[in-house]
């Protein structure tokens, strides 16, 4: 497999003129190499007159869209995402081949036996189970409901293509599939470079409706994910800015309230995390039980990216504000962090801790 400093030049060798290919990292992130734009989305590959158009969306300036060109691409962007299969098909790119060159490469893609399109890649170093695979598979090819642990497995093997295809057939099915259900898909499969594919059409438009809040509020969350995985504070930047967004399509909406929540979490004020999470409960109506459970799910999508210690001590914190409300972030901790911790709260005050035990 191509090494990843490798990856944006191996792609232009690997794609060369062809528009099906290129297509393939719709969606996908890169930093440009131009200091004031920084990290950005792939939102789509244009055909202009023969020529590979990459348009970006950049997090600089508010965010700002920019176009490439399939030739200047990996001279201009580093720092490429890819899902497992395509980086399988990269390696059979020369890692030598200079993008220059690739302007020889066919126009059309080789549909042979061995060419990199048909092949699978090879997914054993991940320990994965073929049985489960096909049970998946199956599953999603026979319409069955894939639930967000299902979605996860494939995303995390790279299995992006089952993926997209299940996703098609649930919109032939007659499936409602609104952006933000996308979004959401795609953010359980743990590729939040799709989620925010999905709900790039926001940044264009120019009112702020009512229902768009559940849009701006997942792009917001996808943000956060990216934050995650790479600890870039642009995306965190950008994510505080959609959760926004999220309040002037509807004020004091719960949900992203407890997006915020979050954010606050990750820039390292725990104060302001529990005020926000607060203000959803204060606003959830009916659904108190349900808006608690979504922004604590959340909150645990991210304490699980950090190391056990660090997440033991922000669960401490939490539970030092409000020990029943947020008695649920334990179970983000493994069995015996969660003993050690429980035990040394309830010993220090059996009243305020004791149903913890």
């Amino acid at each position: 497999m191509v090494d990843d400093s490798d990856l944006t030049a191996a792609l232009v060798a690997y794609a060369g003129r062809d528009i099906v290919r290129w297509r393939e990292v719709e969606g996908q992130t890169a930093t440009s190499r131009h200091s004031d734009r920084g990290f950005g989305t792939i939102v789509r590959v244009e055909d202009r007159a023969g020529r590979i158009g990459i348009v970006v969306h950049m997090l600089y300036k508010g965010g700002q869209t920019v176009a490439v060109s399939g030739a200047a691409f990996a001279q201009v962007h580093s720092g490429l995402s890819l899902p497992d299969d395509l980086k399988a098909k990269l390696g059979t790119v020369r890692p030598n081949l200079h993008p220059r060159h690739a302007a020889r490469a066919p126009s059309r893609p080789d549909t042979s036996a061995a060419s990199p399109m048909r092949q699978r890649a090879d997914y054993g170093h991940l320990g994965e189970s073929p049985r489960t695979l096909a049970e998946l598979t199956r599953k999603a090819e026979e319409g069955h409901e894939l639930v967000g642990e299902d979605l996860e497995w494939l995303g995390r093997r790279g299995h992006e293509t089952l993926l997209e295809r299940y996703l098609e057939l649930q919109k032939q099915r007659g499936e409602y599939m609104p952006e933000a259900k996308i979004c959401s898909f795609w953010r359980q499969a743990r590729i939040p470079s799709k989620a925010l594919a999905a709900t790039f059409f926001l940044e264009d438009r120019g009112g702020r409706p009512q229902t768009d809040r559940f849009a701006w509020t997942c792009r917001a969350a996808a943000f956060a994910d990216v934050f995650d995985e790479g600890k870039d504070s642009l995306s965190l930047d950008e994510a505080h800015r959609c959760a926004r967004n999220a309040l002037t399509c509807r004020k004091n909406d719960a949900y992203a309230f407890n997006c915020l929540g979050r954010i606050w979490f990750l820039k390292g004020d725990s104060d302001k995390a529990d005020k926000y999470f607060s203000l959803a409960l204060k606003h959830a109506g009916t659904s108190e039980e349900h808006v608690n459970a979504e922004g604590l799910g959340g909150l645990g999508r991210s304490l699980r990216a950090v190391p056990v210690a660090e997440r033991a001590q922000a669960v401490e914190e939490f539970l030092r504000k409000d020990a029943t409300r947020y008695k649920r972030l334990l179970g983000n901790l493994p069995a015996g962090a969660r003993r050690e911790l429980v035990e040394r709260l309830v010993a220090e005050d059996p009243e305020v801790f004791g149903p913890l035990a």
